[in-house]
């Protein structure tokens, strides 16, 4: 018993120095004024006031619970209270997660551990804990423990319908956090369809008795989804919102890519560990839980996006499947060396944290000292502050990782492009479409930034478009450039204000 606390508190820590991360992402900014906007007012910011393209565009933003929390917290607790009250929160809620499976499965303290470390690694690589996805990976733990519950078996019918009316509470704060409330149905709805089919004996009364509390169930978690600032506007601009072309440009939603070659490796030796779990275990496993798992695994195979859902999901397969040769492997051995195995284990537990810490550090140090943030994220603060000391105005077309930026901390320069812009269309017209042209291919078509009235640009010093514009006949003059970041305005501006 005392071994097995030692190793959650370790792995606890490893979670807070792994998972926790200053204020980084570049949709941070931008997810934060919206908060502050919210806070301050009392109503939903409905107009797009951070950019001068797509103003009048009609947004639903399905985040604002989200939004709201991560100012307050971040406003009054400062990035560094918060940030670890977010991971901490975070941690605990893997651990819990992963215990709670795993003593319904009767699983060994190693293989607690190794599943919640697969967790931490994860959250790690996405950062998830400065967006509003943390709360829907949250709102995932909470529904699969749900899921396996058994509803059904372990409680009168009163009381099982009781707990299940938990589901349509999860999804009426869900839909009002984060747009991955819509996987969260799909996974709901697998599991309705598989108790409707497990209870097709008999007449369609007996059917609908056994059945009915959870189709009702279903029902009701979709429809409470309505309940938000749009109604149904919600779902109308997550289907508007769904066109391939920002599937193809976006980090997180292409393919895991061989540029970070480690990553890359780890990638799909994690996704092959699941996909061997769950077809070993999958006769041990509910229906509606093994398509659930393998669409996620497909999926994470076209889009990381879905990498973490399905490492989430993933833990009952992968205990399942382990959970039986751990057992044979410790029967297979002599006690002593079993005990000297589990010092090992601590020990390289311990070590890893140690290692971890000081990337911890280091991200605490970025949370307390401003100007060491600014340059460890290479944001362009020095190329925003000479463009206002210097008084270059007009619209600007800045680089896309830069938005969220730029309006949290310099709400009056407006936006060409940023974080919450890339599935926003209407017709045929997309301002992100129109960023990737110009970004990709300059020379055809830097002509596209005249149909906006760009007149400055502000764009990374070292991209194949800063190259471009230093050509002599690009029509733009370099006015600043420092290690991250470079200013251009158009070469006859620059005569004007350098005659």
């Amino acid at each position: 018993m005392r071994f097995s606390k030692v190793i959650l508190l370790i792995i606890f820590l490893f979670g807070i120095f792994s998972v926790f991360k200053a204020p980084g992402d570049p949709d941070f900014g931008w997810h934060y004024k919206y908060g502050e906007y919210i806070a301050q007012h009392g109503k939903i910011l409905r107009q797009n006031t951070f950019s001068y393209t797509f103003t009048d565009y009609e947004w639903a933003n399905s985040y604002w619970i989200s939004q709201v929390t991560m100012y307050i917290t971040h406003r009054y607790l400062e990035h560094l209270i918060a940030g670890l009250l977010f991971v901490g929160i975070l941690s605990a809620s893997a651990i819990f997660y992963v215990r709670t499976l795993s003593k319904k499965i009767s699983s060994s303290v190693f293989l607690t551990a190794v599943s919640v470390l697969l967790l931490f690694m994860e959250f790690s690589g996405s950062g998830i804990t400065g967006r509003p996805m943390y709360f829907s990976t949250l709102f995932f733990m909470l529904l699969v423990v749900l899921l396996f519950g058994d509803f059904e078996e372990t409680s009168t019918k009163p009381h099982r319908f009781v707990k299940l009316l938990v589901l349509p509470v999860l999804f009426l704060i869900w839909a009002n956090a984060h747009a991955d409330f819509v996987l969260g149905l799909f996974i709901l709805g697998l599991y309705v369809g598989s108790k409707v089919v497990d209870n097709v004996k008999g007449d369609i009364r007996a059917v609908l008795m056994r059945s009915g509390p959870f189709i009702f169930v279903g029902i009701l978690s979709v429809a409470v989804t309505l309940i938000n600032p749009y109604g149904l506007g919600l779902w109308q601009t997550l289907i508007k919102e769904s066109h391939p072309y920002q599937f193809s440009y976006i980090s997180e939603w292409v393919p895991a890519g061989t540029d970070n070659i480690y990553y890359f490796v780890v990638y799909c030796a994690v996704l092959g560990l699941l996909v061997s779990a769950l077809i070993g275990a999958r006769h041990k496993l509910p229906s509606w839980y093994v398509l659930a798992l393998g669409f996620f695994c497909i999926a994470s195979v076209r889009s990381q996006y879905f990498f973490r859902i399905a490492i989430v999901l993933g833990i009952p397969a992968f205990i399942t499947f382990w959970s039986g040769s751990l057992v044979d492997l410790k029967n297979a051995f002599p006690p002593s060396l079993i005990n000297k195995f589990k010092a090992g284990f601590l020990a390289f537990l311990a070590l890893s944290t140690l290692v971890i810490s000081t990337v911890f550090l280091t991200d605490v140090s970025q949370c307390v000292n401003p100007d060491y943030w600014t340059e460890k994220q290479e944001y362009p603060k020095e190329a925003l502050d000479f463009a206002l000391s210097n008084n270059i105005k007009g619209n600007v077309f800045n680089y896309y990782g830069w938005g969220g930026y730029m309006i949290w901390k310099y709400p009056q320069v407006k936006t060409f492009v940023d974080g919450r812009m890339p599935s926003w269309r209407e017709g045929n017209k997309s301002v992100f479409e129109d960023y990737i042209k110009v970004v990709n291919a300059p020379k055809k078509n830097l002509k596209i930034l005249a149909d906006y009235g760009v007149s400055w640009i502000l764009y990374p010093t070292d991209s194949e478009l800063v190259k471009f514009l230093k050509t002599p006949n690009s029509g733009w003059k370099e006015v600043y450039s420092n290690e991250f970041s470079s200013v251009f305005v158009e070469t006859t501006k620059f005569d004007i204000m350098n005659p």
